[in-house]
């Protein structure tokens, strides 16, 4: 985790991800900062706090593609890296990953779902390199039933 810390801050790694929450964001983009912390209650699960020095700081830059209903599709890239960090932000919004059974509770409508989160770009600048090389990953089938269900069942609201 040091090594991928301080490609971090040296501006070495960009890495840009897509997710399907349950429920909304609070606004269409947002730049999330606090400090993640083990969970007092369960030493399993994270929790983003603010307000305090405990913890390691954690960022995270969202912003919502659309919604259908009570889901969103996002994308987010990240500014740290830190243990389950999207996973804990999106909960702190209010807004927890489908498919997630450590942040989120089992979806009525799609009982079944894997976690909605997946890995859509690395940028990253390999020693001694002036730019950046870049990865890109289709998006996986699970994802595409899903949004594919989603939009024949809601509108698309663009926040």
């Amino acid at each position: 985790e040091e090594f991928l810390q301080k490609q971090f801050k040296d501006k070495h790694l960009q890495k840009e991800y897509i997710l399907i929450t349950t429920g909304r964001p609070p606004a269409k983009a947002g730049d999330i900062r606090t400090q993640i912390i083990r969970d007092p209650k369960n030493r399993h699960r994270f929790k983003a706090v603010i307000d305090t020095d405990q913890g390691k700081f954690a960022r995270t830059i969202y912003h919502c593609i659309a919604c259908y209903g009570n889901y969103s599709l996002i994308r987010v890239r990240l500014k740290t890296g830190r243990t389950h960090q999207i996973r804990v932000h999106m909960k702190y919004l209010g807004c927890p990953i489908l498919g997630d059974s450590v942040y989120n509770k089992p979806d009525s409508q799609f009982p079944n779902a894997t976690l909605m989160l997946h890995s859509k770009k690395l940028k990253i600048r390999l020693p001694g390199a002036k730019d950046f090389s870049t990865f890109i990953t289709p998006t996986p089938n699970r994802f595409k039933k899903i949004e594919k269900l989603l939009k024949q069942k809601y509108p698309k609201v663009i926040k």
